[in-house]
């Protein structure tokens, strides 16, 4: 049996992994283009490694303890959708050298177990060798990033809520325009963007931050969910909701890669 020092000490060090800045942007992504391709095939690079490393401390946990404790990602990453990959560089290395002060300060808490310390001690040195090649990155793709800022507490990461996007820039005439600009033939049609997700079973979606979907059971082409929200959200099957207010708009689906 683990001890709850044990637990708490590898469940921080596995959610920072596993909910790290990096790993947020493989679902909200950011805009890219051809000069910034290398960081943002580096940062896909960097949140692999942190999924199978989380992975693999999960499975020590359920191991040991029956289940492990999990949390969300933070809600101001949100504020990062859509922005520029050079943008939000500097914030991915500053969330990466949080996760290797974390892990030092859990193998530290672990020296008594000596198969869990071994474990996260082993990630030290390679969180260290990605969190250089993101400074390596930095150095190619200089960015001025006054906007956005991490504030951190003993042995935890916490995002300010200040979190700013950079101001426009007005296209030179003739520049290509990226494609997340304003569509204003979109705006006249009065439809809206459909943000298409893949889920598996037990995965789950926020929506806000008082509305939770989770995905129960998958069985052929029928998905069984659960939502738990407030009892003053009104929730309806589809097909009972009055055909003038669905017809109030178009949906455009946009996929989440």
């Amino acid at each position: 049996m683990t001890s709850p020092l044990t637990v708490d000490a590898l469940s921080r060090a596995m959610n920072a992994l596993k909910y790290s800045l990096a790993n947020y942007l493989q679902f909200a992504r950011p805009w890219v283009d051809g000069d910034s391709r290398a960081i943002d095939d580096t940062v896909a690079r960097v949140a692999t490694n942190h999924d199978d490393r989380a992975t693999r401390i999960g499975e020590l946990l359920v191991e040991r303890h029956g289940h492990v404790l999990s949390r969300t990602f933070p809600a101001a990453f949100a504020a990062l959708n859509d922005l520029c990959i050079r943008y939000v560089l500097p914030l991915v290395i500053e969330d990466q050298r949080q996760i290797v002060r974390l892990l030092e300060a859990v193998a530290v808490e672990l020296a008594g177990d000596v198969e869990a310390h071994d474990l996260v001690s082993g990630f030290i040195d390679q969180e260290n060798r990605q969190l250089r090649a993101l400074r390596q990155l930095s150095g190619d793709h200089p960015v001025t990033n006054r906007g956005a800022r991490i504030h951190t507490v003993p042995h935890a990461r916490m995002w300010s809520t200040s979190v700013h996007r950079p101001n426009k820039r007005i296209p030179r005439i003739n520049e290509p325009v990226p494609e997340a600009s304003v569509n204003l033939d979109r705006i006249a049609r009065r439809t809206f963007a459909m943000l298409v997700l893949s889920r598996k079973a037990d995965q789950r979606i926020a929506i806000g931050n008082d509305v939770w979907i989770t995905v129960l059971k998958i069985v052929g082409n029928r998905v069984k969910v659960g939502i738990d929200a407030p009892d003053s959200r009104q929730i309806m099957r589809g097909e009972l909701v009055p055909e003038r207010s669905v017809g109030a708009v178009r949906p455009i689906a946009r996929r989440a890669k």
